[in-house]
């Protein structure tokens, strides 16, 4: 059987694997963690904000208009003019321009060999579209748009691709930076005209998701700037960019006043908004003039394309498909308010705590708890970690998980329930097979299923003890005893009848005794009904000893021999007694001791004093006074110094109403009283009227009486006399 301790090395043993799973942060749970972030993100996006953000987009509406993509760099550069002219204080394009424009003048004459001399020569000393789409750049501040390959890229100009210093504070970071092989370029002309560069990576996680976009990425040993980042140092007109790191890797990047809080790999967690079209302008609209200036000026203008062929599409927390280009202006708009998510040291202490309250609370509640109950055990560490971390999230933008916690706290249910149900399971059974025999099947069921009532342990408890034997045992069994099958047989039909009249009152079987029985009630299961059910038992025996006879003088009639019928005593007593497991280390029994199972003891033993078949103490009497029952002495038994009132049991209550009982009863204690006063010669009267009114065959109990007055009579008692009557033998 599962021990307590065992239980508690196997939780603690999880726990510590849990943590140790949490520290390792594979990617199943790395996953499950952001998905939480996700649905949080979904359920509060960030508000709509008026911040000064544009998308001109290269929707569907301008393709049809101006024709596929590439589209002439001089229709760019018009969209550029128009751009500058109206006041955009930052221009970024979301597009890559890595080949000459085809459309170009000099690109005609290499197409068209058979263009007259005049012709070409003309042709080629016309501007060519990237020098208007440059000169264009030039005029305003521009960026663009670069991106990262994962192979070098051969044919390189030799300088470094970046138009940004890079200012380290507090250490080197740039081992935890994300590193690829090569950038794929602009041309030449484009990046020298433009005032900054800025890579369009987006770097999704492992689900294909971008929560934590890069603002800064490694290429070899050089770190360039996204978009972003690059957009907001040249609308700010800054230089540099400023790393913070410490040992960990980079901790913020500083631009223009701003610090903007990193992971160690210089991403970036914000707060999504979701999808928002007045985000969009249509290309369109802004080459054909339908644009209001205002609706441009001092503006961040991103240049990007919405349309379905581009296949620029990204997932994000709260949308499937995100233009890649709205993902780039909700970065900027979470610098710009400052709508950073974090995660900060503490909060994975936060996270490693919860796990093991989990572990504790469920370790302490779960044995004390029935098991529909238990599964709601870990339910308050799980609401206060799941407010405290929508607060975080609300409040400050704080990421607190509480997804590996919560599957901690199942896995730590599962697997405590688990063992505690087969460590109970054992106690059932250990249960039904210790008490199976000696208490009824329904009380077994009710102790294996809730063992917490069972305490072998030991304690002090009021009980109501039976002691029952037969009389004349000797004489039956000499009448049997060159047949020792009928003689067992005989006895275990007797204790069959005794003890069933026993379980079916809820007693449980203390021991046999050669013809004696023991037993008692109030344990190992509460009964607060404890002495009436002792007292019903102990009258049903009556009933079953007075039918088991017939069937004996019927076999006996049968066998030709002489039935000798069997009749018992009765001892209930009721008081505080010590029950537990008692015995040896080799051999345990359940069972009761003290003051009141003497007692019983001797009143059974007191049948043959008194004539009556059942005799009961004052307690047992105090907490049965609906009964029939008639004071028998006050009796100083052997062994004990105090005297005991007691009582003959002789029905229940239907018999306690009846008139002849209770007329028997008024006599019956007016006798007494009168013996205890001494008044003998009224004593005597009175036991002839006890004769006469006496249906319940008490004729021995007052002959006892009648000798007691002759006795007093002659020889009076002394003077301290009290009316107890010492009892000579057990």
């Amino acid at each position: 059987m599962l021990s307590r301790y065992l239980i508690y090395i196997v939780a603690f043993a999880a726990i510590a694997l849990l943590i140790f799973i949490r520290a390792w942060d594979p990617l199943p749970v790395e996953s499950l963690r952001h998905r939480q972030f996700d649905m949080f993100q979904n359920i509060e996006p960030r508000a709509k904000s008026e911040l000064p953000i544009v998308i001109v987009d290269v929707d569907e509406e301008s393709l049809a208009t101006f024709g596929q993509w590439p589209w002439p760099r001089t229709l760019l550069a018009g969209l550029v003019a128009t751009l500058n002219k109206a006041g955009a204080v930052g221009i970024g394009f979301n597009f890559l321009f890595a080949e000459a424009d085809r459309a170009s003048p000099d690109k005609w004459v290499q197409t068209a060999p058979q263009l007259n001399k005049e012709i070409a020569q003309a042709l080629k000393r016309m501007p060519s579209n990237d020098g208007i789409f440059a000169r264009q750049i030039r005029r305003g501040r521009v960026v663009m748009g670069q991106s990262t390959t994962t192979r070098e890229i051969g044919g390189g100009r030799g300088e470094i691709a970046r138009k940004t210093s890079i200012v380290k504070i507090g250490g080197e970071p740039i081992g935890k930076i994300f590193g690829f092989l090569g950038i794929a370029r602009n041309l030449e002309i484009l990046e020298k005209s433009a005032a900054g560069l800025g890579m369009v990576t987006l770097l999704p996680e492992a689900d294909g998701v971008v929560r934590r976009p890069p603002l800064i990425i490694r290429v070899g040993d050089e770190i360039y700037p996204t978009m972003a980042l690059e957009m907001l140092r040249v609308a700010f007109r800054e230089k540099s960019l400023v790393l913070k790191s410490d040992a960990s890797g980079l901790t913020g990047i500083a631009i223009a006043g701003r610090d903007i809080p990193t992971d160690a790999s210089g991403r970036i967690w914000f707060h999504y908004a979701p999808h928002d079209r007045a985000r969009f302008v249509s290309a369109k609209d802004v080459l054909r003039g339908d644009v209001g200036a205002e609706r441009l000026k001092g503006k961040l203008v991103l240049i990007g394309t919405s349309a379905a062929g581009f296949l620029d599409f990204k997932a994000t927390p709260v949308d499937d498909a995100m233009a890649s280009v709205e993902i780039q202006a909700q970065m900027l708009e979470a610098i710009l308010s400052k709508a950073y998510l974090t995660r900060p040291e503490f909060v994975s202490i936060i996270e490693y705590v919860s796990i093991v309250l989990f572990g504790l609370l469920l370790l302490v509640r779960i044995p004390g708890l029935k098991p529909i109950f238990r599964f709601v055990a870990g339910i308050p560490v799980l609401a206060g970690i799941v407010g405290a971390s929508w607060y975080l999230f609300t409040d400050s933008g704080i990421l607190l998980d509480v997804s590996f916690p919560a599957i901690s706290g199942i896995v730590l249910y599962i697997l405590l329930v688990s063992m505690y149900y087969v460590k109970e399971e054992a106690q059932r059974r250990e249960v039904r097979r210790a008490f199976g025999h000696y208490i009824a099947p329904e009380l077994v069921e009710q102790l294996a299923n809730d063992t917490n009532k069972l305490n072998l342990g030991g304690e002090i408890r009021q009980m109501s003890i039976l002691f029952s034997d037969v009389r004349g045992f000797t004489n039956i069994s000499e009448s049997l005893s060159g047949d020792p099958a009928k003689l067992t047989r005989l006895l275990n039909m007797y204790f069959t009848k005794m003890t069933d009249r026993i379980l079916e009152n809820n007693g449980t079987i203390d021991k046999y005794m050669g013809d004696a029985v023991m037993a008692f009630w109030n344990a190992p299961l509460d009964d607060p009904e404890h002495a009436r059910h002792c007292c019903d038992a102990a009258l049903e025996m009556l009933d079953g000893m007075a039918k088991l006879n017939i069937v004996l003088a019927e076999e006996a009639k049968q066998e030709g021999r002489t039935h000798i019928p069997m009749e018992i005593g009765i001892g209930l007593n009721t008081g505080d007694c010590l029950v537990g497991n008692f015995g040896s280390e080799h051999r345990l029994n359940y069972s009761v001791m003290g003051d009141a199972v003497n007692v019983a003891s001797r009143l059974e033993g007191q049948m043959k004093t008194y004539g009556t078949t059942i005799i009961i103490g004052n307690e047992t009497h105090q907490l049965t006074p609906e009964y029939a029952c008639l004071e028998l002495d006050l009796i100083q038994v052997k062994g004990r110094s105090e005297p005991e009132r007691i009582f003959a049991l002789l029905g229940r209550s239907e018999l306690a109403e009846s008139e002849e009982f209770t007329a028997h009863k008024k006599n019956h204690d007016a006798l007494l009283a009168a013996y205890r006063a001494q008044d003998w010669d009224k004593a005597e009267k009175l036991i002839g009227e006890c004769r006469q009114s006496d249906h319940q065959n008490l004729a021995m109990l007052y002959d006892v009486y009648a000798a007691r007055i002759a006795e007093y009579s002659a020889n009076p008692a002394a003077a301290d006399w009290d009316g107890v009557y010492i009892a000579l033998d057990k």
